[in-house]
């Protein structure tokens, strides 16, 4: 309608609206299209800001969703976004150094991120900015760095004028993450009902993978749910939740492997009468036990070889992302929990 009437730039600003709507129902193909129609269709009248908006959702394509990431495309994308932010002025400086930082993090310099998240909050406009995601990433970063007490003091910034739901949602995901950080049993419990209740009514693909992710997680750390292989174990029920089992997005893909992993670990621990641990930061380490001590001895076999494999498929994606990012610490994660798998696996001659 709006092009219909000669109105290009009205349509322009609708179609910054459809390009967000599109990612968050996992629509890539289609917001992509989309995305790419208007970086190069730009009609007269439109501001700048406006145009700032869509390059913007280009950049977090290319490093977010991308299937194989390019690391000079990524790097050049912010360049040009640089140069807007500076053009349009105070309320977008601080998009400088966020824009860094999430490069920094997907190479996992977690140090040099969470610098340039600090530069990024100390310039936020006190009178325009909504900063709450800048805190949340910095607590998720803090905690790769095994802060955890600096990242608690940090929930009290999850908060928002503009997107109080979405914040509502970052704060009871931050609990949980802070509560897998610690190994607190008791907090994640509290933590996956704040989640649940927050993305309750959501519809986001990609929210609903980290939501499943860090719940399974949370959720096989609970000895009082008994064999997270059971088909009744909320873990394993909260693992059938996830709807795309092959998804093109590389980060859902490294998401979902990884909540498989940790699934397995935790099935395999159960059967070896072991304690739970949480995988994911692994502050506390595995406790081994003697062949007596197995639940299920006739099984272990079986789920070592179960953890191995899902272990060596998440290998592939993390080899992708790696590569693309120039860094290791993806595979690093993957061989470390592949290393846990053999060290109980070990104890019976597996």
């Amino acid at each position: 309608m709006a092009i219909g009437d000669g109105e290009h730039a009205r349509a322009y600003f609708f179609g910054t609206w459809a390009i967000k709507s599109l990612k968050q129902a996992g629509e890539i193909q289609r917001y992509l299209t989309l995305t790419l129609d208007l970086l190069h269709k730009i009609p007269q009248g439109v501001g700048l800001n406006e145009v700032y908006d869509v390059k913007s959702n280009y950049f977090y394509y290319l490093s977010g969703t991308q299937k194989t990431p390019n690391l000079e495309k990524i790097t050049e994308c912010a360049k040009e976004l640089d140069e807007i932010s500076r053009e349009l002025g105070k309320s977008y400086i601080s998009d400088i150094s966020y824009r860094q930082s999430v490069i920094y993090r997907r190479r996992g310099m977690w140090q040099e991120a969470l610098s340039c998240y600090e530069v990024s909050w100390s310039q936020d406009d006190a009178d325009e900015g909504d900063p709450y995601m800048t805190a949340d990433r910095i607590i998720t970063t803090l905690l790769q760095l095994a802060r955890s007490a600096e990242a608690r003091i940090w929930l009290k910034h999850l908060k928002s004028r503009f997107y109080p739901h979405d914040a509502k949602i970052s704060h009871a995901l931050s609990r949980l993450y802070i509560a897998m950080h610690d190994n607190d049993v008791q907090e994640c419990r509290g933590a996956i009902l704040a989640l649940d209740d927050a993305m309750g009514g959501v519809e986001s693909q990609f929210g609903s993978t980290v939501q499943i992710n860090a719940a399974v997680a949370g959720l096989v750390l609970d000895e009082d749910f008994g064999d997270p292989m059971s088909p009744s174990h909320p873990g394993a029920i909260r693992l059938n939740e996830f709807s795309n089992k092959n998804p093109d997005d590389p980060y859902q893909a490294e998401m979902l492997h990884e909540t498989i992993i940790f699934w397995k670990i935790a099935c395999l621990r159960y059967a070896a009468g072991m304690a739970p641990v949480e995988d994911y930061y692994y502050r506390k380490s595995q406790e081994l036990q003697s062949p007596d001590a197995a639940r299920l001895p006739t099984q272990i076999p079986a789920r070592v070889s179960g953890a191995r494999e899902s272990c060596d498929d998440a290998l592939q994606i993390a080899i992708l992302l790696d590569t693309a990012y120039r860094c290791t610490f993806r595979q690093a994660i993957i061989r470390s929990m592949r290393a846990r798998v053999d060290e109980i696996a070990a104890v019976y001659g597996l």
